[in-house]
């Protein structure tokens, strides 16, 4: 039976992330305590006064018998799935009874539920900081000591020619770090040297290991279409043109099309939208809206040529919007050929998925307004650490589910010739048919954890284990997890994304002021060059690492040219 345990904690051991985010979340614990304590207090104190004033009435045989039921009772109200159903027929006798259960769901529900939220927040804050600090004192104390090796005659400064040896060393000696080409080492020396002296002092060269993760690429202002046709690119058609496709008055064409397009979906679905039935389509157009939606896609795919033609590739692809048109476009149109082409695909009902894309493309003019821009860069940016969340819930949600095998597996079951069975039978989950919601396997297992991490209606879910096992000790379990699962896992993923979304806004405005193609900036080496005749033309850098975020590595990137005006 502890194959099972046995299993995630081989996975643990081995994944760094579950190991980081268990002492993310370990370092939260202490900071729940003190008010895990006060909050319990308060429910003993609100269960001794629920016990006495609904003494000998309905309300009290139901919900407040002794003080552990009172308390469990006033527990699962705080969670919100009971209330206000718990309290009705006391309210119905009694109004002022209402002062009882709205000044407990007040101090708990609204009041100390969001002090938890944000404690976590606060520590999650403070774990970050703190982890961060380690590594760079960790960093700055390396680089102190490669700094002193090099600096051999300790003139507090490590000349030019020191720094290009260096690279070498570094490109004959090291596999592990990347070839350095010599263009890339003076672009290098030129972002440490910050003060144009020729040197790098000690502060320069903190630098020095993030500088080493850099890759540089030529930027080009002239797409592949102008590279392979010059003669037709330098005239003034293509010139107009390729102002017209990027002037505010083509978006703002495009997105009167997408409103008229929206229209056009809308008529068309209107006897859909009511829940009337509509003929099959057989796979052909028909009719004037079907040519209007036609013409609408040809828009639109014309608009995605035109964009990647006169941008290129990269800068069409480094905008999220561009790529959110692209892809739409793209899918509308294979599905469009899928429904309408003859052939041994032919599947009308498709058409509803070609309907659906295009209702989708209404979300670009929502990408115009900054707000929902920024909203949607969060979504981006908090993606990684997501998952590294994930994968945190997932070890608890596979822990818990063991656990609820090894107690409660084969108690869920409609067989008549168990006994069990009939254990069910007036339950709360017998009439909500919660029969596919047992232990009986590992996979359903986390089902039922996933459905109790959602809250909603998880009291029906105990009260058919309580039923089945027979021991109200089974309300651990469920008590548990919620503490694990829930006030700590789901308040670090608030946390989580009150970060991520507050650092989106504080860099918003930051990252106007630099030239980014997608998570690469672009720069102009001659500025950077304070006079080395080597250095010309712009270029694209890049962090080379997969342990960074979009934003982190842009974070990186901005304080490396932070107010030096190197920008093109």
């Amino acid at each position: 039976p502890f194959a099972i345990y046995l299993r995630m904690i081989v996975f643990i051991s081995f994944s760094e992330t579950a190991q980081q985010q268990f002492l993310i979340a370990s370092k939260l614990v202490p900071a729940l305590l003190s008010v895990s304590t006060v909050l319990l207090f308060v429910i003993t104190f609100y269960g001794i006064i629920g016990v006495f004033l609904f003494n000998d009435s309905v309300e009290g045989s139901e919900f407040f018998p002794s003080l552990l039921e009172a308390m469990w009772t006033l527990w699962t109200s705080m969670t919100s799935v009971i209330y206000p159903d718990l309290m009705m027929s006391a309210y119905n006798e009694n109004r002022l009874t209402a002062i009882y259960f709205v000044s407990f769901m007040i101090l708990t529900f609204f009041f100390f539920l969001n002090v938890i939220l944000a404690l976590v927040y606060t520590a999650y804050e403070n774990t970050l900081g703190a982890t961060h600090k380690q590594v760079e004192d960790v960093k700055a104390d390396c680089m102190e000591q490669a700094f002193n090796m090099l600096d051999k005659e300790n003139t507090g400064s490590i000349p030019r020619t020191a720094m290009m040896s260096l690279f070498l060393i570094l490109n004959e000696d090291y596999d592990e770090i990347r070839t350095i080409p010599e263009n890339d080492a003076d672009l290098m020396f030129a972002l440490l040297d910050q003060d144009g002296s020729d040197s790098i002092d000690l502060k320069e060269f903190q630098n020095f290991g993030t500088v080493l993760l850099l890759e540089f690429k030529d930027y080009s202002k002239t797409t592949w279409f102008e590279n392979k046709f010059p003669t037709f690119s330098s005239t003034s058609t293509y010139h107009r043109f390729s102002s017209i496709i990027k002037s505010e008055a083509f978006e703002t064409a495009i997105d009167v099309a997408i409103i008229a397009n929206c229209i056009v979906v809308l008529i068309q679905s209107y006897p859909e939208l009511l829940g009337h039935e509509v003929a099959a389509n057989n796979g052909m157009i028909q009719g004037g809206w079907e040519v209007m939606e036609a013409i609408f896609t040809l828009v639109y795919v014309l608009e995605m040529i035109a964009k990647i033609v006169v941008l290129g590739w990269d800068r069409y692809s480094s905008s999220l919007r561009h790529v959110f048109d692209g892809l739409i476009t793209v899918m509308s149109l294979s599905t469009i050929v899928i429904v309408y082409y003859p052939n041994e695909f032919n599947n009308p009902v498709m058409i509803q998925v070609v309907l659906v894309l295009r209702i989708f493309r209404i979300v670009r003019l929502f990408m115009v307004m900054e707000s929902f821009q920024i909203i949607g860069r969060t979504f981006v940016a908090i993606l990684p650490s997501a998952g590294r969340t994930i994968v945190l819930l997932f070890c608890i949600m596979y822990v818990f589910s063991a656990i609820g095998m090894q107690f409660f597996g084969g108690l869920i079951t409609r067989d008549p010739e168990n006994r069990v069975s009939y254990l069910l039978e007036g339950t709360d989950f017998a009439g909500a048919l919660y029969w596919a919601n047992n232990f009986n396997d590992l996979i359903s297992g986390i089902n039922v954890i996933f459905n109790l991490l959602v809250i909603n209606n998880w009291n029906e879910m105990e009260s058919g284990i309580l039923a089945v096992s027979e021991t109200k000790q089974s309300r651990w379990f469920f008590f548990t997890f919620y503490i694990f699962g829930v006030i700590l896992v789901n308040n670090l993923v608030i946390a989580l994304s009150i970060d991520t979304f507050n650092n989106e806004l504080e860099d918003d405005g930051k990252n106007k002021n630099y030239s980014f193609l997608g998570k690469r900036l672009v720069f102009d080496a001659n500025k950077l060059s304070k006079g080395n005749a080597n250095l010309s033309g712009n270029y694209e850098a890049h962090l080379y690492t997969e342990h960074k975020t979009v934003r982190e590595e842009k974070k990186i990137l901005v304080d490396l040219f932070d107010d030096r005006g190197y920008t093109v």
